[in-house]
């Protein structure tokens, strides 16, 4: 099983993202301010990828700092959309390789918002319990 030894700094402590679920990273990825690969859309209730290529090559195959078990863009997004995440976007699609690919993609959680973390779930099945995220944060 493949580990992450990507870490963040958060309040003076350092973070391993090996040890996160799914989710987890996610939520930390995208509240990397030093990351422009995804981040928040501008009301907060979405997660925004601005190039796809960017985010293959600098997050998904980046032998520096591995985050996710997958290095493909199409398995990152079933993991999405097996912790109910669904793909908003509506950008033009071009085809890299045998892959189509949209320059943009969005994607969206009805719990998944900017500034209210809550309590993360490692089961995935989870993830659909009301309280998942606490929205009082």
């Amino acid at each position: 099983m493949e580990h992450s030894n990507y870490s963040l700094e958060r309040f003076g402590k350092s973070l391993d993202m090996s040890l996160l679920t799914f989710p987890e990273k996610l939520w930390e990825l995208v509240n990397d301010h030093s990351c422009e690969e995804i981040s928040w859309s501008h009301d907060g209730k979405s997660i925004v990828v601005p190039s796809i290529q960017n985010f293959i090559s600098e997050v998904l195959n980046n032998p520096k700092k591995p985050i996710f078990k997958t290095k493909n863009f199409s398995s990152f997004v079933r993991q999405l959309n097996l912790y109910g995440f669904r793909k908003i976007s509506k950008e033009s699609s071009r085809k890299v390789g045998k892959t189509m690919y949209s320059s943009k993609c969005e994607f969206k959680h009805p719990r998944f918002i900017e500034g209210k973390r809550g309590k993360l779930s490692p089961n995935r099945f989870k993830f659909f319990a009301k309280d998942f995220f606490n929205t009082d944060n």
